[in-house]
């Protein structure tokens, strides 16, 4: 049978992915899409808000409308995206190319003709629904690497139109090759009080005095490229129970800055390694995780805090999973003591 907490997600999620299956995007470049970040990939202080397509170490390459729509807004900057394109779409979904080199003839010189009769270098920009139609497969823009980018690339986001949301793209069917599966690259454990930390591999057997949360440390490599990209979920349960979960499909602009209680960041800041909670802090509002209560007699998991009664020993189990499903599982031991913590 079913748990509440699934017919909740079901409940919840069912709508948006209806919505989904009416936009059925086509890639944006006609050359293989290897990436160089991914949607919601852990970054300084936020969320990365969609995928960074690598352009072969080259700009301008041709750049096209992945469904039809028209021009919302041009934003020209020395920083962020850069020379940027919205393209709104009548599904209700707005895509965003940023760090081009140039956009198509007709609207490069719109704009340059905007941002000169403004006495302007840089700016946004706001074109009437009826200025600019778009047609799918159609030339919008040229690849570059304008903004605050550190290499040629394409950034590429599907938002929700009506909240801004950004949304993963890969859930939309765009296809990236990825048959490697991610890499767990470090495990550390940390009392509740904050006070103690300690590393730990699968397989060992945490003594654990105090009440305690798991940090975890990992990437993923997609086919073509040795570059680590970010995960797209992390399950967890402690005997057999699911305590934790993490799904990146979906981010919010207003809270993405809320990263840093997201991972540990006391170990960011010691380690420069973004370790992600598998644990939730009070008054944290990021909705990318859900936590499940567990009592049983011998442990109880709460908010992905484990607590285990002295002497017994209890078994978590961890799956880390990248869009394609892709499995890293292993497994650790948490053993409930009186004596000092040992990691």
């Amino acid at each position: 049978m079913l748990n509440r907490s699934l017919i909740l997600g079901l409940l919840l999620t069912a709508p948006f992915l209806q919505a989904q299956s009416s936009f059925a995007p086509s890639a944006p470049l006609d050359i293989p899409l290897v990436l160089s970040g991914t949607f919601a990939e852990l970054r300084g202080n936020h969320f990365h808000g969609g995928i960074d397509i690598k352009t072969q170490g080259r700009s301008g390459l041709r750049i096209g409308a992945v469904a039809d729509g028209y021009v919302s807004r041009v934003a020209v900057s020395p920083y962020g995206y850069g020379n940027a394109l919205y393209v709104r779409h009548p599904e209700g979904y707005t895509t965003v190319y940023g760090h081009l080199n140039a956009f198509y003839p007709e609207l490069e010189q719109w704009v340059e003709d905007q941002l000169r009769d403004r006495s302007k270098n840089d700016g946004n920009l706001y074109p009437s629904p009826e200025q600019f139609k778009i047609t799918r497969g159609q030339l919008v823009a040229f690849s570059g690497n304008t903004g605050g980018s550190f290499g040629p690339h394409l950034h590429f986001e599907i938002r929700d139109t009506k909240t801004e949301e950004p949304l993963n793209p890969l859930e939309f069917g765009i296809e990236v090759k990825d048959t490697r599966k991610p890499d767990m690259r470090g495990l550390k454990w940390t009392a509740q009080d904050f006070n103690t930390t300690g590393s730990f591999k699968p397989g060992d057997t945490i003594s654990a005095e105090k009440t305690v949360g798991i940090d975890l440390f990992t990437t993923d490599k997609q086919d073509l490229a040795n570059n680590n990209n970010g995960v797209y979920a992390i399950e967890a349960s402690v005997e057999g129970k699911n305590f934790f979960t993490a799904n990146y499909r979906r981010i919010n602009f207003s809270t993405s800055r809320f990263i840093n209680a997201h991972i540990n960041y006391d170990l960011y800041c010691t380690q420069g390694v973004r370790y992600t909670r598998l644990y939730e802090l009070e008054n944290n509002p990021l909705d990318l995780t859900t936590t499940y209560e567990v009592a049983e007699p011998a442990f109880r998991a709460s908010k992905g805090w484990i607590t285990v009664a002295e002497d017994s020993v209890i078994k978590v189990d961890v799956t880390i999973k990248d869009f394609e499903g892709n499995a890293n599982a292993f497994s650790f031991y948490v053993k409930g003591t009186k004596r000092p913590m040992k990691g």
